[in-house]
């Protein structure tokens, strides 16, 4: 039992070497987080894209969302569907 007990701490202990520092995952979540803003700022009414129309509501080609359907993109920009007639 004790050797089962050993191996398993040895094993714990080899696995949490692998493990992300917490400063290192605060720092990944200030970056992202930060970048999300930036999208969501873009993505905001307030801030008027060239060519975005009044766009409200994307959704990626690969779905579509029950908002979506019956409904005719605004745009499209890659591999995003763009509408403005949503409400």
């Amino acid at each position: 039992m004790t050797f089962l007990r050993e191996s398993l701490a040895a094993y714990k202990l080899e696995v949490a070497k692998s493990y992300a520092s917490i400063p290192y995952l605060k720092e990944v979540e200030r970056q992202l987080t930060s970048h999300l803003v930036r999208i969501e700022n873009k993505l905001d009414g307030s801030i008027a894209r060239p060519g975005s129309g009044g766009t409200t509501h994307y959704h990626a080609t690969s779905i579509t969302p029950p908002w979506a359907v019956g409904r005719e993109p605004s745009a499209i920009i890659g591999n995003h569907l763009f509408y403005n007639d949503v409400e």
